[in-house]
């Protein structure tokens, strides 16, 4: 964590959190999750979820030291919970028209 960070912390009286080790797995997963998101597609009334098309596409560029599928998985795992998450706030701002 930076410093500007750690200040942050201390004036608004909040414990630093401890450091957490990166992880090298972790983090090529993230970023193809990261790069495929950028090839998202949207409706009017929504976000549409990632394709195999677009994580495999990001795969062969960023290689991960794990099998495939199982960066799918995980990937898929992730879209999930952003697309459910960006639909219900979508749809709650639609109800408030």
């Amino acid at each position: 964590m930076t410093e500007r960070k750690k200040e942050i912390y201390r004036r608004l009286n909040q414990p630093i959190p401890d450091e957490v080790e990166p992880d090298y797995i972790s983090e090529c997963i993230l970023n193809i999750y990261a790069l495929a998101s950028r090839a998202r597609r949207y409706t009017e009334s929504g976000v549409l979820p990632l394709s195999v098309a677009d994580v495999k596409a990001v795969f062969g560029f960023a290689p991960c030291p794990i099998d495939e599928w199982l960066v799918l998985e995980c990937v898929f795992a992730l879209d999930d919970m952003d697309c459910k998450r960006a639909n219900e706030a979508i749809r709650a701002k639609l109800r408030h028209r």
